[in-house]
Order: C-alpha cells, then sequence, then structure tokens
C-alpha cells in the first residue's frame, strides 16, 4: 500500500470516516436503485412491444416493422406513406405511442450508422418538417 495514503488515512478522523463510508453506501444503493428502475422499464417496454406484434394491428405492424429495418436515408416518403395507410389514426394512444417510438428509434440508428447527429427536428419557423415530425402529426391528427 502507498505510505501518503496509510498516512493521509490515519488523519481522517472516526466520524468523518463513517459519515464517507454513509455516502458511499447512499450512493450505492441509489445506483441500485436506477438499475432496477431502468431494468423495469425495458420489461415495460418489451410488453409493450409484444403486445403490438401479437394484437389486433399484428399484420401492419409486422409490414411497418419489417420497412423500419430496410430504410435507408432515402426512404423517408415511402415511410409516411406506409404510416398513413395503415391503421394507426383509429388505434388507441398507447398503440400510436409504440408506432411512433418504433418509428424513431429506427431513424435514430439509421442516421447514427450514416454517421449523422441522431437528432435533426426542425424549428417551429423552418418550412419544411422531418420524416418524423410529418408522422407524429398524422398519428395525432
Amino acid at each position: 500500500m502507498n505510505p501518503f495514503e496509510v498516512y493521509g488515512d490515519r488523519q481522517i478522523p472516526h466520524p468523518r470516516k463513517a459519515r464517507l463510508r454513509a455516502a458511499e453506501k447512499r450512493l450505492l444503493k441509489v445506483h441500485e436503485e436506477k438499475q432496477e428502475l431502468s431494468k423495469a422499464y425495458r420489461k415495460y417496454r418489451a410488453e409493450k412491444h409484444e403486445k403490438l406484434v401479437t394484437g389486433p394491428y399484428k399484420a401492419a405492424a409486422g409490414e411497418l416493422i419489417g420497412f423500419l429495418e430496410s430504410m435507408d436515408l432515402e426512404s423517408g416518403t415511402d415511410l409516411i406513406v406506409l404510416v398513413e395507410r395503415g391503421p394507426w389514426r383509429n388505434a388507441d394512444r398507447d398503440t400510436q405511442y409504440e408506432i411512433l417510438n418504433l418509428v424513431n428509434r429506427a431513424i435514430v440508428k439509421l442516421r447514427e450508422r450514416n454517421g449523422l447527429c441522431p437528432f435533426d427536428d426542425a424549428l417551429e419557423s423552418d418550412a419544411s418538417l422531418t420524416v418524423f415530425q410529418i408522422i407524429r402529426g398524422v398519428l395525432q391528427q
């Protein structure tokens, strides 16, 4: 062990050491709680996805997922058309959110794979909306 660390350790009073140990325990507990929440959220998202692909919209969802897996940077218009002709407008809000979530994740992955910034939303004053913003508008109608 480093002699400077040994000397430094002896210079710290016991009450201060106890407070440091308690702080470490609190930080560890907070970290564990965050991990549990993250795990619960991933499980919840997986359940929602499973409900989408096995529920009443499974055919349309399967078509959309297949398209999202094979789309490229030039497929934006085709994606908008696919979502517009799908049954998503009449779906409940949870299903619409799940569709929007799938589209968002696919677009982000595609942009990152091609060396682009993951998000590139148009500003309010900008006339040209992004594919994601158009799809979000379609689902909110």
